[in-house]
C-alpha cells in the first residue's frame, strides 16, 4: 500500500509540473505542415491538408481530456478520493494517452502510404531530426 503512495506521489508531482508548464506556455503550438516539409503542391497536398486538420482536432479533443482528467486527479486531494477511484482515474489518463499515441502512429503510417519513396525518407529524416532536438521553445 505505501509503494502505490509513493507511486501516486511520484505522478502527482509529474502532472502538477506538466500543468504549470501548460498553463504558463500561453501559445498554441504551430509545428511545420506536412505539405510544407516535403514540398508538395499536388493534388496530394488537399488531401494531405485535411487529413493533418482532422489529426489535430481530434488530437486537441483527447488532449483536452487528457487536462481534465488531470485536473481532477489533483483536485482528488482535495476531495480525499478513495485509492480505487484514484487508481480508475489514473487508469483513463493512461488509456486517453495510448489512444493518442495510437491515433499519430495511424496518421503518419496513413500520410506516408500515400507519399514517394523520397518524400518518405525526408518524413523519416523530419522526425530524426525532432527526435534528436527535443522539444522547441519558442521564446
Amino acid at each position: 500500500m505505501k509503494k502505490y503512495k509513493v507511486i501516486i506521489w511520484i505522478l502527482v508531482t509529474i502532472n502538477i509540473g506538466l500543468i504549470s508548464f501548460m498553463f504558463l506556455q500561453h501559445r498554441p503550438h504551430q509545428g511545420p505542415r506536412i505539405v510544407n516539409i516535403l514540398n508538395i503542391e499536388d493534388a496530394r497536398a488537399n488531401e494531405i491538408n485535411r487529413k493533418e486538420l482532422i489529426h489535430f482536432n481530434i488530437k486537441k479533443k483527447l488532449m483536452d481530456k487528457s487536462k481534465k482528467l488531470r485536473a481532477q486527479l489533483l483536485l482528488s486531494f482535495e476531495n480525499e478520493l478513495p485509492e480505487s477511484q484514484v487508481d480508475s482515474i489514473l487508469h483513463l489518463i493512461s488509456a486517453n494517452q495510448y489512444e493518442l499515441d495510437k491515433m499519430t502512429y495511424i496518421f503518419f503510417k496513413d500520410i506516408k502510404s500515400i507519399c514517394s519513396e523520397k518524400e518518405r525518407k525526408q518524413l523519416n529524416d523530419f522526425f530524426t531530426r525532432v527526435l534528436e532536438e527535443g522539444p522547441r521553445h519558442k521564446k
